[in-house]
């Protein structure tokens, strides 16, 4: 079993994750773009500055997208473990990416190359 320990360096990690993601949202001709392309590859791929690791292989991948009805914040965090999803710290992560808990974490997803992830 991983523990994920939350440091000042990750704490810097998610701030500075939150700053790129605000100064450089995803339009929504992007997202189309994306989901229209069934060979395509994760945004996170071609941007990586859209995601953080942190220690114990916890994943963060974290943007604000345009959408029809208004600006929206989404993330993913993930550990790489199946059927693994590591709640307890997304709720306390959640805030530091500007989301009001548990309010706005309402889904939990699968993650392309990883296991688990709560969206």
């Amino acid at each position: 079993m991983s523990v994920a320990v939350i440091t000042e360096e990750s704490l810097a990690a998610l701030k500075a994750l939150r700053e790129f993601a605000e100064a450089n949202p995803v339009s929504l001709a992007l997202i189309r773009k994306l989901a229209a392309d069934p060979n395509g590859k994760p945004l996170v791929e071609s941007e990586p500055r859209y995601a953080i690791e942190i220690p114990a292989r916890i994943r963060i991948c974290f943007t604000i997208e345009d959408h029809p009805g208004g600006r929206c914040r989404h993330v993913s965090i993930s550990n790489g473990k199946t059927n693994s999803i590591p709640m307890p710290l997304a709720l306390h992560l959640a805030p530091h990416l500007g989301f009001n808990v548990p309010g706005d974490v309402s889904q939990v997803d699968a993650l392309k190359g990883f296991s688990g992830c709560l969206d």
